[in-house]
């Protein structure tokens, strides 16, 4: 991807079009998702690992308060 492809998706939705559609002449519909499981699994396991250790490390630390 050119530098100015990358410019003009930072000012313009139609270059994201264009280049999704790019992406889909090249290496078919299923390429957008290229990489999502892994994402999901990443973003999933990083919450439930923050659910898990929090209570334990506030309970180690010995802080009674919540922030919000």
């Amino acid at each position: 991807m050119s530098t100015g492809t990358i410019l003009r998706m930072t000012f313009s939705y139609g270059a994201y079009y264009e280049v999704a559609a790019q992406i889909v002449r090249t290496s078919g519909f299923g390429a957008l998702y290229m990489g999502l499981a892994f994402k999901v699994a990443h973003i999933g396991g990083t919450g439930a690992l923050n659910a898990a250790f929090i209570p334990y490390f506030k309970k180690l630390l010995g802080v009674d308060r919540e922030i919000m």
